[in-house]
């Protein structure tokens, strides 16, 4: 047999007419892991939870592969195992009835040993299947995973759902043999028109199974995409993000483009609709179309009367007070601010690209308008001191004594393989391990002045920090509705959830 028919198996050996169609399966294997639930898709950074099911984020650029490859003609089976709750026993049974052409999986750095395994399982169920890998972690090390496990092609960069529909179609040419050569890496790059994407088709995604995602008030919520990724890219953009490297470019959508997929999204019957672009539109005349729309759509109701209650990611000192309240008489509820440290000096060497004042400003601005801000915070930074941490819960304990922050989820550094921050860790001797399955969030992986455990400890009080006796007061006193006491109780559960993640770490290391 020719090299392109024993590499990628029998498939592309079928004549024109079969292969007018393939049966794709699109999604996530089954990762096992007894420390938790691991989050994969639709993330930046990927954690393990011990509260699995508040987790789930509808991945959106994997969707979109889905619908594109339905729109194509083809036949799509969505499975995330993850989601769906399958054991391995059953996801495999199932993959051999199945019997697809192809596999297309994304994988994180913490899950990537894991989808290695899979990828062998599927091999030896189903030699033929041409098995696809995507995401961030393959894009910063493809030929890691051509390495160590038998998978196909290797697909590069944030563009994966444009991506498999050119390798399909390329694969699907009669005339040509093997298009990709004896490369099994594929890098369609990040220049396609995101304005010729579809409506995200949320019924083949099974969509409701992430409606549970903890910072959904109204359920079912759902989640959607109106940029690739984030406009703050002023010298490649902040250090950490993994979206960095995936994503090399900015680009929007059309405003008619986002409002249809939140009119389709709320067809459905999503209550609420949270967009995951990196950072929400910065005001000019995207953000006044924008909001002039959603504020049509919703009545010029504000939350809770809103048709569909709306979120976003913003970005400290992106917008000013007047922004803030035309978001909330457009619908919107949640603002989620990376606040990422107190200190001016860590900031800057994140390339965070905001004031130290600026947290204070955007977070009051937003809950004076009525909006309910949530915080990120990172701590474990190889420069910050025990005096550096603790300004850092001092200013959560401060936001949210004020009454100016609703929510928010504190974690660990972690340097992701394609990061600035992971090329200046090797650089600097700061990195204490390369073992992919122990980047979490959950232990430190960087070298720093405080250790392991007072890291942990500096996590757990601003936890604590952001549940004072005047917070949980304001929070019982806005209880109007069942949303509202389902929230909290979810709420609560997800604090005591991220108490249990940080406070029994060290016995459920690997």
């Amino acid at each position: 047999r020719r090299r392109f028919g024993f590499f990628f198996g029998s498939f592309f050996w079928r004549s024109e007419a079969e292969r007018e169609g393939m049966k794709c399966l699109v999604g996530y294997p089954p990762i096992v892991d007894s420390r938790g639930y691991v989050q994969i898709g639709q993330n930046r950074q990927s954690k393990i939870f011990s509260v699995g099911e508040e987790a789930a984020i509808f991945p959106c650029v994997m969707a979109w592969a889905a619908t594109l490859l339905k729109q194509d003609g083809h036949e799509v089976i969505w499975c995330d195992a993850q989601t769906q709750g399958l054991s391995s026993e059953t996801f495999f049974r199932q993959v051999r009835i199945q019997d697809p052409d192809l596999i297309l999986w994304e994988a994180k750095t913490p899950s990537i040993k894991a989808t290695w395994e899979a990828v062998r399982q599927v091999k030896q169920i189903l030699p033929h299947c041409l098995v696809v890998l995507c995401g961030d972690h393959v894009t910063a090390l493809p030929e890691e995973s051509v390495t160590n496990a038998p998978v196909d092609i290797v697909l590069t960069g944030g563009d994966y759902d444009f991506g498999i529909r050119r390798l399909v179609k390329l694969f699907q040419q009669p005339d040509i043999d093997n298009p990709l050569g004896n490369d099994r890496v594929f890098h369609p790059g990040t220049v396609h028109d995101v304005v010729t994407l579809p409506v995200i088709d949320r019924a083949l995604c099974r969509w409701k199974d992430y409606s549970r995602m903890g910072n959904y008030l109204r359920l079912p919520g759902t989640h959607g995409y109106s940029a690739r990724d984030c406009w703050w890219r002023h010298e490649g953009g902040c250090t950490f993000c993994s979206w960095t490297n995936t994503y090399k470019n900015y680009r929007t959508m059309s405003v008619n483009q986002f409002m249809a997929d939140v009119e389709s999204a709320h067809a459905l019957g999503a209550r609420e609709y949270f967009d995951d672009a990196g950072t929400w539109a910065p005001p000019g005349r995207w953000f006044d179309q924008a909001t002039r729309l959603l504020t049509v759509l919703n009545g010029s109701h504000r939350h809770p009367h809103a048709r569909i209650t709306m979120g976003c990611n913003d970005r400290p000192g992106a917008r000013g007070r007047e922004e803030y309240i035309r978001m909330a008489n457009a619908g919107f509820r949640f603002v989620l601010f990376g606040l990422e440290s107190a200190n001016l000096q860590t900031l800057q060497r994140i390339n965070k690209g905001q004031q130290a004042e600026d947290m204070r400003n955007a977070a009051k601005w937003a809950s004076e308008a009525g909006l309910q801000p949530h915080l990120t915070v990172m701590l474990g930074y190889p420069w910050e001191t025990r005096e550096d941490a603790q300004k850092t819960v001092g200013l959560v304990r401060t936001l949210f004594d004020r009454g100016w922050a609703n929510s928010m989820q504190a974690t660990l550094l972690m340097p992701y393989p394609g990061t600035k921050l992971f090329s200046d860790a090797q650089a600097n001797g700061w990195l204490l391990t390369t073992d992919w399955n122990r980047y979490t969030m959950n232990e430190c992986i960087l070298k720093c002045p405080l250790i392991h455990e007072e890291v942990l400890e500096k996590i757990q009080d601003c936890y604590k920090a952001a549940v004072t006796p005047r917070y949980i007061l304001k929070k019982v006193l806005t209880v109007r509705t069942r949303d509202d006491l389902r929230f909290f109780w979810r709420g609560f559960k997800f604090w005591w959830g991220h108490l249990t993640d940080f406070g029994q770490l060290n016995s459920r290391r690997p």
